[in-house]
């Protein structure tokens, strides 16, 4: 197995569909941690944060193989559960693959927006900001014990990023 897809109701009724690669367990402290991090840009943070991760009912849904099952059965249960739209669920747009219009609607509001020179060329190499020795500290910590918030605050990064290594969404070509 590769990864699951799982759901999250909130107390009214509405739901949030997402896709792991992580235990789900993990995946809600993540998600905990994101929440309270400023600005929230998604419905289901400000969610969380309002009710709480406990008052929520987390379930897995599905599973998948690989990657691209993954997203295909996410969107899946997104239409299913239409959790998409606001009065049903928290996913609005967000998780949903973007149609070729969608995109030609975004290529288009980036044109004429500049971009400094350096921000093109770390696009281009996928420069990354922690060095491969840091990272693998940083896998260290947490074998060894460290939590998430106490290996952020020792390596000076988001307990976002630290998730992300964690689970090996972030600095995967970093070897061990």
């Amino acid at each position: 197995m590769y990864g699951i897809i799982y759901k999250a109701t909130a107390p009214d009724g509405r739901v949030f569909i997402g896709q792991t690669i992580m235990r789900l367990r993990e995946k809600i402290k993540c998600y905990e941690s994101q929440a309270h991090r400023k600005p929230r840009p998604y419905p289901f943070h400000a969610a969380l944060l309002h009710y709480g991760t406990a008052a929520f009912k987390w379930e897995k849904i599905d599973k998948a193989k690989n990657e691209k099952e993954l997203i295909r059965k996410k969107a899946h249960w997104i239409a299913h559960y239409s959790s998409a739209d606001p009065a049903y669920g928290y996913n609005g747009m967000w998780g949903l693959i973007p149609n070729r219009e969608a995109c030609r609607k975004m290529s288009e509001a980036r044109k004429g927006k500049r971009m400094s020179e350096t921000h093109r060329l770390n696009m281009c190499r996928g420069v990354a900001k922690l060095a491969p020795e840091t990272v693998r500290a940083i896998r260290e910590h947490l074998g060894s014990g460290g939590s998430l918030r106490k290996t952020a605050r020792l390596f000076g990064v988001g307990k976002g990023t630290i998730c992300d290594i964690k689970s090996g969404r972030r600095y995967a070509w970093v070897g061990a």
